[in-house]
C-alpha cells in the first residue's frame, strides 16, 4: 500500500503544481484573447495539458513557482506520509503485556522481555495513514474506471465501423485528392461511409482514417470538399495527440475539475484552429461558402441527434457561434505564428514546465518505503531506528542513573543464570531485569524482576486470563502470588519492601514440567536484595548481549561481528543487541530479527541437507503439531516452522509460535514469531529485511 501512497501523493503534488500553472495560462489567455492568434492561444493549452501529464518535473531558477510563497506547499503531504512509520500496523497489534522471546541458534540461547509501549504520536500517524490509504484506493479506482470504460467504448466502436465500406466513386476520390493536395498530404488516408453516425471524424495515429455518413455524399461538392478538408486538417497538425493526452491526463487527474475544463477548451480551440488552417490554405474569399458548409452539417447533425456519435463537428451552440464568427473576421494572416509569438510560448514553456529549484524531488518518493526515511545529517541514523521507550543499559551505573526511584537489586542470582538485560520504562515508571539460563535451554529456564512503586495487577495485561491474587509465602518471606495463562503459564511472586514492588516472574512450558525457578531460588533471591551501589556489579555487566544504542556502538558491533548484517530503516526497534561474536538480534513489535554467520540451526539446517526432520520429545510435550514447510517469499525460499501449542485452561484456540529462516549472502537470517498474530503481514515484514540495505551500504 505503500508503494499506491506515495504514487498518489506525488500526483497531488503535480495536480495542485499543474493547476496553479493553469490558473496563471488562463488569465493571460482571456487578457489577451483579442491581440493574439489561435495558434497561440493553442500553444498555451497544450503547455497546461502537458503539464499535467508530466509526472517527473524537472526543477529550474525561472520556474514561475519561484514566485509563489507557497512553493512548499506541494511537499507538505509528502512529508506527512514519509512522517507515518512504515510498521505503524505491526506496532499496532502489539499488547502491553510482558514476552519472552526464546531462540535456539547451535545451543546459544537469548531471552527477551520488553513492554511494547504504544508511541505518543501512533494514534495520529495511523489516522493519517488511513486517510490517505481510502483516498488512494478512490484515486486509483476511478483511474481504473476511466481507462477501462475509454477500453470498453473503443472496442465497442471499432466492431461499430468494421461495417462501413470504403469510399470507391472516381468522383468523390478525385475530390479527396484534391484535398490532400492543398493541405500538402502525400500518405494514403481511406475513407469510408457509415450510417450510424452523422458528425465526421478521422482515428488512427498510425493508420489514420476519416468517416462520414452516407447523408454527407449527397452534398454539394463544395460543402463536401470542406468537410474532408476539415478532416484532414485535423491529421496534418496531429489532433488526434491532443485526444491522447486529454484522456490521459483526465485519467490521472479526475478529481482535479480544471483539468476537465482544460481538455474542454482544447477541444473546442481544435476546431477553431482546423477551421483557421484551411482557411489559410483556401484564402479569405472562400471563408462564406466554408461557414456555410459547417452550417450544413450542423443541420445535419441535430435533424437526427440519437445517432451514435464518434467524434463532433462542434461541441455545443456557443462553440459553434464561435466558428461562425471567427470566420467571418478570418484574416489571412490569423494563424501565421511570428517570431514574438515563438519567443513568448519557448519562454512561457520554461516558466510553467519547470519545478522551483528549491522544491524536492518527487520522483524520488516513488521509492519503496525503505529509502523514505527523513534522515537529517545532524542526526544519528541508529539512534531514529529507535521507539521512545524502553531504554536498555549495557551496565548497572546507567540503569541506577535512568531509575527514578530508590530501589534494591539483588546480589544473589542462581547457578547458570546470566544477565540479558537491564530496561528502565519512564512513562510506566517500570524497572525491568531478565536473567536467562545458559545451560538448560531445553526448559526455557527463564525469570525477571519488575521494580515498580505501583502494584503489579495495575500493569499486567487485562487481556490475560489471571488467576485470583492471593497471600503467600515462600521460606519465612511473606508476599503475594499470581498466575497468568495467555500463551504459556506464567507465575508472579510479588514481594514489597519501602513501599517499592519486587515481582518475580518466571513461567512453564506446559503442565507437566517443572517450574523454571523453585521457590528456594526465589526466596535467596529476595534475602539477597541490597542497595545497588553495595552489590556485585560484575553480576550486571552485559557483554556478550552488548546492546547498540549509537552509530559507534553499530560500528564496534561490525567489527566484532565480522559482516556486513541488514539494517532494516523502515522499523522502530525497542532494542538491538550484539548477542555474541556470531549473532546480532533487532527487537521490535513483538518479534525480533537474528542475523548469524553460524552454520544453519534447528530443523532448517536439517532442511538444507536434506536430512529427515524428527521433532524432539521435550517438543512433543509441548505442542500438538509441529509443521515445517518451504515457502517462496520475495523470489527466496524461506524455510517456515509452525508449532500449535497444546490448549491450556480454558482455551478453545490453540496459540501458534512460528519461525522463519532464511540464507542470503553467507548469512542466515531468523525471525521468530512466538507470540504470533495472524492479523500481523510477517511476509511484508521478511520483504522489507531482504530489499533493507546492509549496515555497509548505509554508512557509505
Amino acid at each position: 500500500m505503500n508503494v499506491l501512497n506515495m504514487i498518489f501523493v506525488s500526483i497531488l503534488s503535480v495536480s495542485f503544481t499543474s493547476t496553479i500553472i493553469a490558473l496563471i495560462i488562463l488569465l493571460i489567455r482571456y487578457l489577451f484573447k483579442t491581440k493574439v492568434s489561435i495558434k497561440f492561444n493553442q500553444i498555451l493549452l497544450s503547455i497546461i495539458l502537458l503539464r499535467f501529464c508530466m509526472l517527473i518535473v524537472p526543477e529550474s531558477s525561472i520556474s514561475v513557482l519561484n514566485l509563489l510563497p507557497q512553493n512548499e506547499t506541494e511537499n507538505t503531504m509528502s512529508e506527512s506520509l514519509s512522517a507515518i512509520p512504515a510498521n505503524i500496523e505491526i506496532r499496532q497489534t502489539s499488547s502491553k503485556h510482558s514476552m519472552e522471546t526464546i531462540i535456539q541458534v547451535n545451543n546459544t540461547i537469548s531471552t527477551s522481555e520488553h513492554i511494547n509501549l504504544p508511541n505518543n504520536n501512533t494514534t495520529h500517524y495511523k489516522k493519517k495513514f488511513i486517510i490517505i490509504n481510502i483516498i488512494s484506493i478512490i484515486w486509483i479506482t476511478g483511474l481504473l474506471i476511466i481507462l477501462i470504460g475509454t477500453i470498453i467504448l473503443q472496442i465497442y466502436f471499432t466492431h461499430k465501423l468494421k461495417l462501413c465500406k470504403r469510399i470507391d466513386d472516381s468522383d468523390l476520390l478525385i475530390i479527396i485528392d484534391k484535398c490532400k493536395r492543398t493541405l500538402g498530404i502525400k500518405r494514403n488516408i481511406n475513407i469510408y461511409i457509415g450510417d450510424s453516425f452523422k458528425s465526421p471524424f478521422i482515428i488512427g495515429l498510425l493508420k489514420p482514417r476519416i468517416y462520414i455518413s452516407e447523408q454527407l455524399i449527397n452534398m454539394d461538392q463544395a460543402h463536401f470538399e470542406h468537410v474532408i478538408l476539415h478532416e484532414l486538417a485535423h491529421y496534418k497538425r496531429k489532433d488526434i495527440l491532443y485526444n491522447i493526452f486529454s484522456i490521459l491526463a483526465i485519467s490521472i487527474h479526475w478529481f482535479n475539475p480544471i483539468i476537465w475544463k482544460v481538455t474542454s477548451i482544447i477541444k473546442a480551440d481544435i476546431d477553431l484552429a482546423c477551421d483557421t488552417y484551411i482557411l489559410n490554405k483556401l484564402g479569405e474569399d472562400k471563408a462564406k461558402s466554408y461557414g456555410n458548409s459547417i452550417l450544413v452539417v450542423t443541420r445535419l447533425f441535430i435533424s437526427q441527434r440519437n445517432q451514435i456519435r464518434l467524434a463532433c463537428y462542434f461541441s455545443n451552440k456557443k462553440q459553434l457561434e464561435r466558428r461562425i464568427i471567427m470566420i467571418n473576421k478570418f484574416k489571412n494572416n490569423t494563424y501565421k505564428f511570428t517570431a514574438i509569438y515563438l519567443v513568448a510560448a519557448l519562454l512561457i514553456g520554461c516558466v510553467a514546465l519547470t519545478n522551483p529549484i528549491n522544491a524536492k524531488q518527487k520522483n524520488k518518493q516513488l521509492k519503496t518505503s525503505l529509502e523514505n526515511i527523513e534522515i537529517e545529517n545532524n542526526k544519528d541514523i541508529i539512534e531514529k531506528l529507535f521507539v521512545d521507550e524502553p531504554t536498555s543499559y549495557n551496565n548497572l551505573n546507567s540503569f541506577i542513573d535512568a531509575v527514578q526511584f530508590n530501589f534494591m537489586v539483588p546480589n544473589y542470582i542462581p547457578k547458570n543464570y546470566k544477565i540479558n538485560s537491564l530496561s528502565f520504562t519512564p512513562q510506566d515508571n517500570i524497572a525491568t531485569i531478565n536473567f536467562n539460563n545458559t545451560e538448560e535451554f531445553e526448559d526455557h529456564s527463564h525469570f525477571s524482576i519488575k521494580i515498580t512503586q505501583k502494584h503489579p495487577v495495575e500493569y499486567i495485561n487485562e487481556k490475560e486470563t489471571t488467576s485470583k491474587l492471593s497471600s503467600h509465602t515462600i521460606d519465612d518471606i511473606k508476599g503475594e502470588i499470581l498466575i497468568t495463562n495467555n500463551t504459556r503459564l506464567i507465575k508472579y511472586f510479588i514481594y514489597k519492601k519501602d513501599n517499592v514492588y519486587y515481582t518475580i516472574s518466571y513461567y512453564k512450558e506446559n503442565t507437566s514440567t517443572i517450574d523454571s525457578l523453585r521457590e528456594s531460588e526465589v526466596a535467596k533471591i529476595i534475602k539477597s536484595l541490597k542497595n545497588p551501589e553495595l552489590v556485585n556489579k560484575s553480576i550486571y555487566e552485559i557483554n556478550d548481549g552488548s546492546s547498540i544504542f549509537n552509530m559507534e556502538d553499530m560500528k564496534k558491533a561490525r567489527e566484532i561481528v565480522g559482516f556486513d548484517f541488514k539494517l532494516p530503516l523502515d522499523i522502530k526497534y525497542t532494542n538491538i543487541s550484539l548477542v555474541n561474536k556470531n549473532i546480532i538480534s533487532f527487537y521490535f513489535a513483538e518479534t525480533m530479527l537474528w542475523q548469524t554467520n553460524l552454520p544453519s540451526c534447528n530443523y532448517y539446517g536439517k532442511a538444507l541437507k536434506n536430512e529427515k526432520i524428527e521433532i524432539s520429545d521435550f517438543h512433543k510435550k509441548i505442542y500438538d503439531k509441529v509443521e515445517v514447510k518451504w515457502e517462496n517469499i520475495n523470489n527466496k525460499r524461506v524455510f517456515k516452522e509452525t508449532y500449535t501449542r497444546k490448549l491450556i485452561g480454558n482455551q478453545t484456540q490453540p496459540d501458534k509460535e512460528v519461525i522463519y529462516y532464511w540464507s542470503e549472502n553467507d548469512l542466515t537470517y531468523i525471525l521468530p514469531c512466538y507470540y504470533y498474530d495472524s492479523k500481523i503481514d510477517y511476509e511484508d515484514i521478511i520483504k522489507s529485511i531482504m530489499n533493507a540495505k546492509s549496515f555497509d551500504e548505509i554508512i557509505k
